[in-house]
């Protein structure tokens, strides 16, 4: 026993709560320093995550339960439960647990598809995207799998080529050829 004067049950939830820490900044330090890139499923459609007027919720629910959701279902889901436990029936505060961590997992989701800003970033030309800023195409931003509308002040890009977002205006981004630099 961690502290004697606790329940086993609130042990249990203690220690868990305190390991889903370690496991939520493990993987938030890994995912966004680059070290793991998440792969989406679905077809392109659903790489935003965002509600579309002909996608289905479902979509989205099922979309938020990837390894991150699952991470932040996890550590919610015992913190809630361990607190809850000190006032509560352990199985009430086991259910009031989860469907908080439920909540944050939805929450997370919805608000994480705009985090962080796309200038800088590399996609890849999902859709031929025409000259001088002439009419758009697409683009799939490969940290996150989004496909985007894209334009281009120059030549013009076929399917395929990887390509640097310069500026992100509205829901159109400008983009250029990528170049690799080698020394």
């Amino acid at each position: 026993m961690i502290f004697e004067s606790l329940s086993v049950f609130q042990n249990v939830m203690f220690v868990l709560a305190c390991l889903g820490l370690l496991l939520l900044a493990s993987f938030l330090i890994c995912h966004y320093t680059g070290l793991y890139i998440a792969k989406k499923n679905g077809n392109t459609d659903d790489f935003d995550h965002m509600q579309e007027e002909d996608e289905e919720p479902a979509k989205f629910v099922v979309n938020a339960f990837t390894l991150k959701g699952t991470v932040f279902l996890f550590f919610s889901t015992c913190v809630v439960a361990f607190l809850c436990s000190l006032l509560m029936n352990e199985w009430i505060a086991l259910a009031l647990g989860f469907l908080v961590g439920v909540g944050v997992v939805l929450l997370v989701a919805y608000f994480d598809k705009d985090l962080f800003p796309l200038p800088g970033k590399v996609a890849i030309v999902s859709e031929e995207i025409p000259e001088n800023l002439s009419g758009t195409g697409k683009v799939i931003v490969l940290e996150d799998g989004r496909e985007l509308d894209a334009k281009t002040q120059g030549k013009h890009l076929k399917k395929g080529k990887k390509v640097v977002i310069v500026e992100e205006t509205g829901k159109t981004l400008l983009v250029k050829k990528y170049k690799r630099h080698t020394k």
